[in-house]
């Protein structure tokens, strides 16, 4: 019985959680949107981010954001609508 309580809370829980962030990367603009570091390595070893469908998609119109190089090192970073 216990179990069935937990599984309940742990349901209601689920639920009713608040989103904090969300980001589809359906639009161009989200660079504007996205910060890459720029002090935590060199430029020349920072990869560039591509915004694309990829290789094997269902819906071409649905893109997201791939590496787009071999052995670099990339990092992004953005805001959040709102604090935890």
């Amino acid at each position: 019985m216990i179990y069935y309580i937990a599984t309940f809370i742990a349901i209601i829980a689920a639920v009713n959680g608040k989103i904090y962030f969300k980001e589809n990367f359906n639009d161009a603009s989200w660079e504007s949107r996205w910060v890459v570091p720029s002090e935590w390595k060199p430029k020349g070893d920072m990869g560039a981010w591509k915004w694309t469908a990829g290789e094997f998609n269902a819906d071409s119109a649905d893109k997201g954001i791939q590496t787009s190089e071999d052995a670099r090192f990339y990092g992004l970073s953005a805001k959040m609508d709102a604090p935890f």
